[in-house]
């Protein structure tokens, strides 16, 4: 008897000594952080605009230097490229070692132990369209603020992302006219309250360096609500459902399919389904499909045909009061021009 009570001593020491190292590892791994020391040098209103440059939504930032905005991409990742680009430009990297864990551009999980820290000109665009039809983003030189102290892990995508650790640090603006994502530090005026922006408090996602964001929709506005990942990279329809949820819409169902950074996969698609957000109610193209991804997201770039300010440190999706919508959906920026 003596010896089994020993056992049970020795099992019961281990056991609570692997939980204590768990707990210690888990708590480390939750302390790293990104993006703590940015600052800009102009601060108190807007920080810089992005002109959106295609279809998959990448911003460029000054002429060459291109991103894809990703809000489910825990990690910012830069390409070698881009960091001569910026090191062209006199901002040079600083690379470090700091070890982290998190999804990738592609939704592929990654431990990165090497970081690189550097400067972004972020730049004060004006949008014109030329006598051609194409729509150029312009601004001077002397127009600059700089955005210190941006952390990125180095790309194995062959692309740079501006992933959610990044943009959950800014007021983030969609401004829809000029097809461009504005950042700032402080609200800009004309905007209410829409919505509530949620994020998941999953003890795996504590271990990312950004965190998941969610939406509570309203599809087919049939007083069935869910919540919705707000996913930025989302590349086809404006908002995505599992194929079993395809019998529930009302409208014509078509045969589709998705090509995204995690494969190709056979869909269905439907558009004009009514969706409401908070006290709005908008039409948007619905796609099912199931892959390995969050079964239920939103990409409010291309679903929100109008201007909207996402305040993530709040919680909070903005709408303008009045917003007339154009009848045709804008062009995205077809020419960038710094001048001196």
């Amino acid at each position: 008897m003596r010896i089994f009570a020993y056992m049970k001593k020795r099992i019961i020491i281990a056991s609570a000594l692997l939980i204590i190292v768990f707990g210690a590892a888990y708590a480390s791994l939750t302390m790293l952080t990104s993006q703590k020391s940015m600052k800009p040098d102009h601060s108190g209103g807007l920080i810089g605009i992005m002109p959106l440059r295609n279809d998959l939504l990448e911003v460029e930032v000054v002429p060459g230097l291109r991103f894809k905005l990703d809000t489910g991409s825990d990690m910012s990742t830069i390409t070698c490229e881009d960091l001569h680009l910026l090191d062209s430009l006199g901002f040079t990297a600083t690379k470090s070692f700091y070890p982290v864990i998190g999804r990738d551009g592609n939704g592929d999980l990654h431990l990165e132990t090497d970081r690189y820290t550097v400067a972004l000109p972020m730049m004060n665009y004006k949008f014109t369209t030329d006598t051609a039809g194409v729509k150029t983003a312009y601004c001077s030189r002397n127009d600059v603020n700089i955005l210190h102290n941006v952390d990125f892990t180095l790309s194995r995508t062959g692309q740079s992302v501006l992933g959610i650790d990044f943009l959950e640090k800014f007021q983030v603006e969609y401004q829809h006219l000029n097809r461009a994502i504005a950042l700032h530090d402080k609200q800009p005026d004309n905007y209410q309250k829409c919505s509530d922006i949620t994020y998941s408090r999953s003890i795996a996602h504590g271990l990312w360096l950004g965190k998941r964001y969610y939406m509570t929709l309203d599809v087919n506005v049939n007083g069935v609500v869910d919540n919705f990942f707000l996913d930025t990279g989302l590349r086809t329809g404006n908002l995505k459902l599992p194929k079993k949820m395809a019998s529930n819409t009302p409208g014509k169902l078509r045969t589709d399919t998705v090509y995204s950074a995690r494969g190709i996969y056979p869909a269905l698609s439907a558009d004009n389904v009514l969706v409401g957000i908070g006290d709005r109610i908008g039409r948007a193209t619905v796609i099912y499909y199931n892959n390995d991804e969050e079964d239920k997201a939103f990409n409010p770039i291309r679903m929100i045909n109008q201007d909207f300010l996402l305040d993530f440190a709040e919680g909070v999706l903005y709408l303008h009061p009045i917003y007339d919508i154009p009848d045709k959906a804008p062009d995205t920026v077809g020419r960038i021009v710094v001048t001196d």
